[in-house]
């Protein structure tokens, strides 16, 4: 069964969850790329507050090739010389270069990256950095990136998409008194909470509940 997280992961921009102005600016940009090029992306802030699906709804909205790096396994300085650089530089057809967790990346491996961000050399291709921990990317860096910094998901918006979610899915309408719950206690996490509602409908016997109730509280 495929996990609640990847069905309804975004597929388009609009898709996004809780991050209204982030989305319309980037929208904006990616309108004018015909007639320019678009400038690296920095997107940070805590986890689950959809920094990754914006960069994935990014290149779907734009039909590019999506290239994908984290930066906690391949954060070397030649890593990014070898892989990271020419996936830039050999962009034909629109790409879309991800680096997750990008403050995973040392700070040689960074430095490394710095000129091509600001001179890209093919107008074909969107870089896009992704970090947790904006303190852990240099400042060449930060300097040379538009920022987008990805607030916590307010509750209702949480509880609203959990609510579309259970009614495709044709959930058990016992789950509706569950759900203010979970979105509380995602503490802005979207993806937690989604996780929290998959794993709350697997949860089939009341002696299964007691169980996940005293384990995970109320």
């Amino acid at each position: 069964m495929e996990p609640l997280t990847e069905k309804y992961r975004p597929k388009a921009l609009d898709e996004v969850v809780g991050q209204p102005e982030n989305i319309e600016t980037i929208k904006k940009l990616l309108e004018k790329r015909e007639s320019q090029q678009i400038p690296s992306l920095l997107l940070y802030g805590g986890a689950g507050l959809g920094k990754s699906a914006t960069a994935e709804a990014i290149a779907n909205e734009i039909n590019a090739e999506l290239s994908k790096f984290n930066a906690s396994s391949e954060g070397k300085k030649e890593t990014a010389k070898e892989k990271i650089v020419p996936a830039l530089r050999n962009a034909w057809r629109p790409k879309v270069v991800v680096i997750e967790e990008a403050d995973g990346l040392s700070g040689h491996a960074q430095m490394s990256l710095k000129e091509d961000i600001s001179q890209n050399q093919s107008t074909k291709a969107i870089l896009i950095l992704i970090t947790n921990h904006i303190d852990k990317i240099v400042d060449p860096i930060k300097s040379r990136c538009m920022p987008f910094e990805y607030e916590p998901i307010e509750t209702k918006q949480i509880k609203q998409h959990l609510e579309h979610i259970a009614k495709k899915e044709d959930l058990d309408s016992d789950l509706n008194g569950e759900i203010q719950k979970i979105a509380k206690r995602a503490d802005g996490d979207i993806r937690k909470a989604i996780n929290q509602l998959d794993r709350e409908t697997l949860i089939d016997d009341d002696k299964t509940k007691e169980t996940a109730k005293q384990i995970f509280g109320e």
